[in-house]
C-alpha cells in the first residue's frame, strides 16, 4: 500500500470517528469544543471558531480553538464578529475560501492582527436547510479540494448533531419556561390568595331612637283623638293623644253631686246638734262621708284630667300610624307611641346569622338610605345583641348599634342599608368562607 493509501484511510477513519463523535455529543457545549478542536484530525489549521443564529437571527460565538469558553468582550472575538456578520450579511451558503481582500478596510487591521492568511469558512445548514451557524478555520496554507470534500460530509454530519442538540435545547428552554412561568403564576396565586382583605356584610338598617321615653296608657279605656302626627316634633305639655271620656264625665257628675248630698246631709245635723243627741252623735259618721265623697271626686277629676295625655319632655312623636290609634282599647301602662330626642338617634342593624362575620365593638358603619342611596353617613358600632332574634321578615338576625359620627344625622325611621366592616382576612378565607361554613353544616364537620 502506497503512501498516498494509507493517507486517504487515515482520514476516512478520522472523518468517520469525527461523526461518530458528533452523534455521540452530549450537550452544545461538548459539540463546539469537539468541532474547533477535534476537526484538526480531518484537515490542519491553525485557529477555528464555531458561530450560530439564533431564533432571532443574531450571530453569538458558540467556541473557539484552544479555549475551553469564549469571553464575549474580548477583543478577538468582537472583531471576529463584525468579520462573520459581515460574511453572513452577504448571503454564506456554501463552502468559501477568503483572504483579507475579500473583506473591507475596515476589518483588514484585525485580519492581520487576530487571523492567519488563510480561512476557509464552512456552513452548518441543518437537514430542513436551516442556517444553523458555521466553522472558521484559519491557516498559513491553502486548502486542497480532498480537504473540502471531506469538509462537506463532516459539516454535513455537525449540522445535524447540531440541529439535533439544539432542538433538545429548545424543548429544554421551553419546559424550563413553563416550568418557570408555572412557578412564577403558582407564586403570583399565593400572594394573592394571602393579601389580606377587609371582610363586609351588608344588612338591613334603619335609624332609631337612642334613649326614648315610653308614653304609656295612664288609665285603662278607648283612646279617641290622637292630636298630633307621627314623626312631628312637640314641646312640653303638648297634647298627644285623649281618651272617650263619656264615662268618666258621668263618674265625675256623680260623685260631685254624692259629695253635695253629703256635705247637706252633714250641715242639717250640724245645725240640729243642740237640741238633739241623735243628730249631734251622727256628727262624726256624717264627716267622715264628706270626706269620703269628697276624695272620691277627686280622684275621679284626677281621672278626667289624665285622659289628655301630654308631652314630658320635647322631642319627636314616635308611632306609625294615627288611625290605628283611633278606637283602639289600650290597658293601664299599655305603651302608645314614643317621644325621642332627635339628636340622640342612632342606627339599628339586622345581621343575619347565615351572614355574620367577627365583628367587634369600634368597627366601621356605612349607611346608605333608600331615599338617598348615593350619600352615605359614617357610624360606629356601640353594641351588639347576645342572642340572635327573628326580625319582623322573620329572619333569624343579631342586633346590632352603632352611633353616628358626626351632628348631621337622618330623621328618625328612615330605613336603607349598612356596610360593616370586619377584621382583615386572607383573600382565601373571604372567599371560601361560605362554601366551608355551608360544608360544615350540611355535613357536619
Amino acid at each position: 500500500m502506497t503512501a498516498e493509501a494509507d493517507a486517504r484511510v487515515a482520514g476516512l477513519t478520522a472523518l468517520l470517528q469525527l461523526e461518530r463523535d458528533a452523534r455521540h455529543a452530549e450537550s452544545l457545549v461538548e459539540l463546539g469544543f469537539l468541532v474547533v478542536n477535534d476537526t484538526r484530525k480531518l484537515v490542519p489549521y491553525r485557529q477555528a471558531l464555531l458561530w450560530e443564529l439564533d431564533d432571532a437571527g443574531l450571530l453569538r460565538i458558540a467556541a473557539g480553538s484552544g479555549a475551553s469558553e469564549t469571553e464575549p468582550h474580548a477583543p478577538y472575538v468582537v472583531w471576529a464578529k463584525q468579520l462573520l456578520a459581515h460574511l453572513n450579511a452577504a448571503g454564506l451558503r456554501e463552502m468559501r475560501a477568503l483572504t483579507a481582500a475579500d473583506v473591507p478596510e475596515s476589518l483588514h487591521a484585525g485580519w492581520a492582527e487576530f487571523l492567519a492568511p488563510q480561512v476557509l469558512l464552512v456552513p452548518l445548514v441543518s437537514p430542513k436547510g436551516v442556517l444553523l451557524g458555521g466553522l472558521l478555520l484559519a491557516g498559513d496554507l491553502g486548502w486542497e479540494e480532498g480537504h473540502r470534500i471531506l469538509l462537506e460530509r463532516l459539516a454535513d454530519a455537525y449540522a445535524h448533531a447540531w440541529s439535533a442538540l439544539a432542538g433538545d435545547r429548545r424543548k429544554r428552554n421551553l419546559r424550563m419556561w413553563l416550568t418557570k412561568q408555572r412557578t412564577r403564576i403558582l407564586v403570583a396565586v399565593l400572594i394573592v390568595l394571602l393579601f389580606p382583605l377587609r371582610q363586609s356584610v351588608v344588612v338591613p338598617a334603619s335609624v332609631s331612637a337612642r334613649s326614648p321615653m315610653v308614653v304609656a296608657a295612664p288609665l285603662e279605656g278607648v283612646i279617641r283623638e290622637v292630636h298630633v302626627a307621627p314623626n312631628s316634633v312637640v314641646a312640653i305639655g303638648t297634647p298627644l293623644f285623649s281618651f272617650d271620656n263619656t264615662e268618666i264625665d258621668s263618674q265625675v257628675d256623680v260623685a260631685r253631686k254624692a259629695l253635695d248630698v253629703a256635705q247637706a246631709e252633714l250641715l242639717k245635723n250640724t245645725q240640729l246638734a243642740y237640741s238633739c243627741d241623735d243628730c249631734r252623735a251622727r256628727l262624726p259618721v256624717l264627716r267622715a262621708t264628706v270626706e269620703q265623697k269628697d276624695a272620691e271626686l277627686r280622684h275621679m277629676l284626677s281621672v278626667q284630667a289624665r285622659s289628655v295625655v301630654r308631652a314630658e319632655m320635647a322631642g319627636t312623636a314616635v308611632f306609625q300610624d294615627r288611625n290605628e290609634l283611633l278606637g283602639r282599647p289600650v290597658s293601664v301602662g299599655e305603651r302608645v307611641m314614643l317621644l325621642a330626642r332627635p339628636e340622640e338617634s342612632w342606627l339599628e342593624l339586622h345581621l343575619p346569622v347565615e351572614d355574620a362575620i367577627s365583628i367587634d365593638a369600634g368597627a366601621e358603619v356605612r349607611f346608605f338610605l333608600n331615599i338617598d342611596p348615593l350619600s352615605a353617613y359614617d357610624a360606629t358600632l356601640v353594641q351588639t345583641s347576645f342572642e340572635a332574634s327573628k326580625t319582623a321578615q322573620d329572619v333569624l338576625a343579631y342586633t346590632l348599634m352603632a352611633d353616628f359620627a358626626g351632628t348631621d344625622r337622618p330623621r328618625l325611621g328612615l330605613k336603607g342599608t349598612a356596610r360593616v366592616y370586619g377584621n382583615r382576612v386572607p383573600l382565601v378565607y373571604y372567599v371560601l368562607r361560605r362554601p366551608l361554613a355551608w360544608a360544615r353544616q350540611r355535613l357536619g364537620i
